[in-house]
């Protein structure tokens, strides 16, 4: 499954072949008894028309798991696909909002030089009837509804924020086990569409298993998880992380292990 996902050997020599079953005779004479040893016609490999080196019904055993990878690498694409979408989205309001905010600048200013040309004529209309000797009243201040024109921008209340994902997780300090690291990496596609991954925070969930349940092996405990979520795809898990943290709690019951100590017993001396 981690190297020859369609069941095709013949990119891979015998001798990889006898080294990864650990077979320490001569390869061709563990091909041949892989090819052979089959009760009709078949063993455990088999040759195509093309005489390539496949494994016998791969299809009909893997083939289930191999649609299930496609769909999760798909959902994923289709995941980022709608991030840089809403990206997209998001840079084009900002730069609306900063062009309305421009205007409304420039708006601002020439409203504000028409009032400074209408003070100045009253003013001359003013000087006019007191040189004619005529007394006027001042005129009375226009009502301001909430303060100018257009309102105060603070009196508004606050702009509403656009939603957004929340922020990843830094990565932390300190070593951890990659290859662990990757078996959690592989559950995405067992998960549902909603499930953001953030390597901060698995990097840290793998350190903290490591470091309250040393006992556990958790590379072959996620596999084993990844292998149950397989197998019941009705039960979707929205959050993985306190998934995996509740599946290493009840395995640590299978490698715990009790010493066993002996109490020496006191034999009382019997009366003659």
């Amino acid at each position: 499954m981690d190297y020859a996902q369609d069941g095709d050997l013949s990119q891979i020599d015998d001798d990889d072949i006898a080294d990864a079953m650990q077979w320490g005779g001569e390869p061709a004479a563990m091909i041949e008894a892989l090819l052979s040893c089959g009760m009709r016609e078949y063993g455990f490999l088999e040759r195509d028309n093309h005489g390539h080196l496949i494994l016998h019904n791969w299809d009909e055993h893997c083939g289930v798991r191999f649609k299930q990878r496609a769909q999760g690498a798909e959902r994923i694409r289709r995941h980022r696909e709608k991030q840089a979408r809403n990206a997209n989205v998001t840079r084009y309001t900002c730069v609306s909002n900063a062009n309305v905010t421009r205007g409304e600048e420039r708006r601002g200013e020439e409203m504000k030089g028409e009032e400074m040309r209408g003070d100045e004529m009253k003013r001359e209309e003013k000087r006019g009837e007191e040189r004619r000797g005529e007394e006027t009243p001042p005129p009375a201040p226009a009502p301001a509804a909430g303060g100018a024109i257009f309102g105060n921008p603070s009196d508004q209340g606050p702009k509403r924020q656009s939603k957004s994902e929340p922020p990843m997780t830094p990565l932390p300090d300190g070593p951890f086990d990659m290859k662990t690291f990757m078996a959690l990496q592989e559950m995405y596609w067992c998960v549902g569409d909603e499930y953001i991954p953030d390597p901060g925070a698995e990097i840290r969930l793998i350190q903290e298993l490591t470091e309250e349940y040393p006992a556990v092996p958790l590379f072959q405990e996620f596999r084993k998880a990844r292998a149950w979520l397989e197998a019941h795809p009705e039960k979707v898990r929205n959050d993985l992380r306190l998934f995996l943290r509740k599946w290493v709690s009840k395995a640590e019951k299978q490698y715990v292990q009790y010493e066993t100590v002996f109490i020496p017993v006191k034999e009382e001396s019997g009366g003659g």
